[in-house]
């Protein structure tokens, strides 16, 4: 009876023994498809992570050109508004130069038409005094003229 009892305690021993190392197998296959899907996924993520740092750090790349883009545009446009207002002075300035001389040499013309027309003021009295100064010598000399013609009238008539 003993041996019995040991036997069919050592057979399900035995069965359980299986049935554990099958378990313990189909576990192991379990766990190793488990880990292969993990790894698959752990790759997947490493790949994905690593295309997010890239894209990252493209955008940043990017962003950075971008922004020096912009600053260089700006530092352009500072200094060609710095040239352009530099070479509106320069203009203004010549204008400015021209117009003031431009005034002077009016005022200088205005100058000098004024002292022609004192000249010719001058000159008109200078003419009119001239001009009755002859009329005063012609009446003078039509009158000598006329006593000379009676003189030598009278001296032919003696």
């Amino acid at each position: 009876h003993f041996v019995k009892t040991y036997q069919a305690l050592q057979n399900e021993y035995k069965s359980l023994k299986d049935l554990y190392l099958k378990e313990e197998t189909e576990h192991n296959n379990q766990k190793s498809e488990f880990m292969k899907v993990y790894q698959a996924l752990q790759n997947e993520h490493n790949i994905l992570k690593d295309l997010y740092h890239k894209e990252e750090k493209d955008w940043k790349n990017e962003r950075k050109v971008y922004q020096e883009a912009i600053l260089n545009f700006q530092l352009r446009t500072n200094e060609e508004n710095k040239k352009l207002t530099i070479e509106l002075n320069k203009k203004d300035l010549l204008y400015q130069t021209h117009r003031q001389n431009w005034e002077n040499e009016r005022l200088k013309n205005k100058e000098i038409i004024e002292d022609l027309q004192n000249k010719v003021i001058s000159l008109k009295t200078e003419s009119a005094q001239l001009e009755s100064k002859y009329k005063k010598l012609t009446i003078e000399l039509d009158k000598k003229d006329t006593l000379y013609q009676t003189d030598y009238q009278n001296w032919e008539s003696e």
